[in-house]
């Protein structure tokens, strides 16, 4: 990835990011086929992944994808093992 660090910062600063989104979105399989609830979800976490790298590129990418990878892991797993103090209603 660092060999191509320019090109991800290019395609970040010229506001292409939506290319990685489409990407994104396409991979897990986001259609408008799907029910309205299953899109949704197939949206946010397109959305979400491809927030967590396009901040990792305007950080200068200092993490490997690899660590990024783990990165997103453990934030994943800290949110679902978190998530009823999410909606506990004061």
């Amino acid at each position: 990835m660092k060999k191509h660090q320019a090109f991800y910062e290019v395609i970040h600063t010229t506001g292409r990011d939506n290319v990685l989104r489409t990407s994104l979105r396409e991979k897990i399989g986001l259609t408008q086929e799907l029910a309205n609830e299953e899109a949704y979800r197939k949206a946010f976490s397109a959305d979400g992944i491809s927030g967590w790298i396009e901040e990792w590129i305007e950080r200068g990418m200092p993490e490997t994808p690899g660590e990024l990878n783990e990165s997103l892991r453990r934030y994943v797993d800290d949110v679902l093992s978190n998530l009823n103090q999410l909606f506990v209603r004061p």
